[in-house]
């Protein structure tokens, strides 16, 4: 006899996705606004990358803390 074969959606609560994707916004902002602080634009739009950054960063944070206080 088959067996029904079911795949887990890596987006669930507490999926391996659910607990990369606030690391990998936290990465790729950072690489964003750094990129952005080097590059020759002017600089009002280095100082809208670099606050978007830290706007992200601080989610990123909250969501990494609130998951490990939650998971204790």
């Amino acid at each position: 006899m088959r067996e029904e074969m079911t795949v887990e959606n890596p987006f669930r609560n507490d999926g391996p996705m659910d607990k990369a994707i606030p690391w990998i916004s936290a990465l790729l902002a950072v690489a964003l606004a750094v990129a952005a602080a080097t590059s020759g634009i002017g600089s009002i739009i280095k100082a809208i990358a670099v606050l978007a950054c830290a706007s992200i960063l601080a989610r990123a944070v909250y969501l990494i803390v609130r998951r490990r206080r939650t998971s204790q």
